[in-house]
Order: C-alpha cells, then sequence, then structure tokens
C-alpha cells in the first residue's frame, strides 16, 4: 500500500477540475483520514475516491484494521495533534461501515467543478 505522501500526490494531482480552495478541503479530509488509519488503524487497507458528476459529489473511503471506529475529539488547541477527525466532520458527511477485516471509513463531500466539462478522480 502507497504511504500517506505518496496518497497525497495522487489525490492532489486528481483534483485539478476543482477549484483551489475546495480541492485543499478534499485534500485535507483525505489527508486527515489517512493519517488516521495509520495511527490508530493498523494501517490502511484500501483507498478510493470516487467524484459523481452529475450529483456534485466527492467520496473518499479508506480501510483499516481495526474495528473501533474513529472519534471526534474536541482537541486542545494547544496540541499538534488529534484534531483530524474533528476536521473530517467539520467539512463533510461521514460515517464508518464494519467489516471482516476491520472497517471503512467514507466521507462525502460537496463539489463544483470549475468547468462544465465531465472530470473524475482516478485515485485507488
Amino acid at each position: 500500500m502507497a504511504s500517506a505522501a505518496e496518497l497525497r500526490s495522487i489525490i492532489g494531482a486528481d483534483l485539478e477540475f476543482l477549484a483551489s480552495e475546495q480541492a485543499d478541503m478534499f485534500l485535507a479530509v483525505c489527508v486527515e483520514m489517512v493519517a488516521n488509519a495509520f495511527d490508530h488503524g493498523g494501517g490502511i487497507g484500501g483507498f478510493r475516491v470516487r467524484h459523481d458528476h452529475s450529483r456534485g459529489l466527492l467520496t473518499v473511503e479508506i480501510d483499516d484494521f481495526s474495528s473501533a471506529p474513529p472519534r471526534v475529539v474536541s482537541g486542545d488547541p494547544t496540541r499538534l495533534r488529534g484534531r483530524g477527525m474533528a476536521i473530517v466532520d467539520g467539512l463533510t458527511e461521514w460515517g464508518v461501515r464494519r467489516s471482516r477485516d476491520g472497517k471503512t471509513v467514507w466521507a462525502v463531500m460537496t463539489c463544483v467543478c470549475r468547468s462544465s466539462t465531465r472530470c473524475a478522480v482516478s485515485a485507488g
């Protein structure tokens, strides 16, 4: 499986169809979810990003190896870490699907393409 840095690079390269602020927000969500899977889920078992152009939705799904659901924690503002799922929660609708090997954490965000051409995200 790719490292967090490799996944950031793959995703970022495929978000050119979005306005830069929106691409930055979606990338931040993906980065936080990847970090959470590495830090609390035993690593990444699978990673998918989809763009539903007709509905204007971006979805990221990350499989990990822990059955424990992510927690949204009101982080101490003096701490450098610990607010990842709060960021995800603030920018997306998200949830968890349990599986035999762990779980899939998903997040969905609305999007608007910069142009009217059909666009797709191909990471994963």
